[in-house]
Formats: C-alpha cells, sequence, structure tokens
C-alpha cells in the first residue's frame, strides 16, 4: 500500500480549511479525498457509500455534529462502528479537559490547527499504520 492509495475523509464546516488540508494532503500524494461541512453530513456520507476512508480529518467545533458528536456517532452506531476507521481531531481548543473528552471518546489522535506538514504525516501515520512522513519511503508499522 502506498500513499496513493490511501482514503480521506475531511470534515470542516469552513471552506478555506478543507481547501488547506486538501492541499496538505495532496502535498502526501493522498488525493483520494471526499469532503463534509459538517458531522451530520458525515454520517450520511459514511452510511451512503460502500467505499469507506481510511482515515477521517474532522474539526472539533462545527454546527450540526461537531468533532465529539461524530464520533460518538461512529462507534454507538453499529453500521458505522463496523467500519472502524481511524478520526483524527482538529482543534486550535487548548483546554485540557476538553481534548480529554476527545481522547476519552475515541479519537484515534488530536491534532493542533494550524498544522504543519510533518504534524499531518506523523497524526495520520500513526492513524492508519504507515511512515507518511515527507522524504521517507512509504513503510508498513512494525
Amino acid at each position: 500500500m502506498s500513499a496513493s492509495h490511501l482514503k480521506a475523509l475531511v470534515i470542516d464546516d469552513q471552506h478555506s480549511m478543507r481547501s488547506i488540508l486538501l492541499a496538505l494532503l495532496r502535498k502526501l500524494n493522498i488525493t483520494q479525498v471526499k469532503e463534509a461541512e459538517n458531522g451530520e453530513r458525515a454520517v450520511e456520507m459514511l452510511l451512503s457509500n460502500a467505499d469507506k476512508p481510511d482515515f477521517i480529518l474532522c474539526d472539533l467545533y462545527m454546527d450540526k455534529g461537531g468533532g465529539i458528536d461524530f464520533i460518538n456517532q461512529m462507534r454507538r452506531q453499529d453500521a458505522l462502528k463496523i467500519l472502524n476507521i481511524p478520526v483524527i481531531l482538529l482543534t486550535g481548543e487548548s483546554d485540557p479537559m476538553i481534548l480529554n473528552v476527545g481522547r476519552q471518546v475515541g479519537a484515534a489522535a488530536i491534532l493542533q490547527k494550524p498544522c504543519s506538514l510533518p504534524d499531518l504525516a506523523k497524526t495520520i501515520g500513526g492513524a492508519v499504520g504507515f511512515d507518511l512522513t515527507p522524504g521517507s519511503s512509504l513503510r508498513a508499522d512494525a
């Protein structure tokens, strides 16, 4: 498997942030990316599409289902739970209590905004089990 085979779902209510994330993902050679403007729409997409993403990047705060609400739905609905897709929360939040809640509900990782390309690569790599850091050869973690 290579990064170009990875599929992503980016969930953010700000179009500009989705565009930035898509550009960063392209730099990692991840081009199979779908977008949703909120958690509610993302749930609809996951339930209606057999082509599941390998990971999800999700904003913590959004109308109609923020990141914590989205992860709760992913873990509580049987049709979504069986997909077992790692969810990476993106946030500018620094309150340790809020970040801890994100981890407790099941976020694979929490990434601070703005995020750098190396941080994004490391976080996604940890979630999917590959070294995606720019300049490295792609390899499965042992």
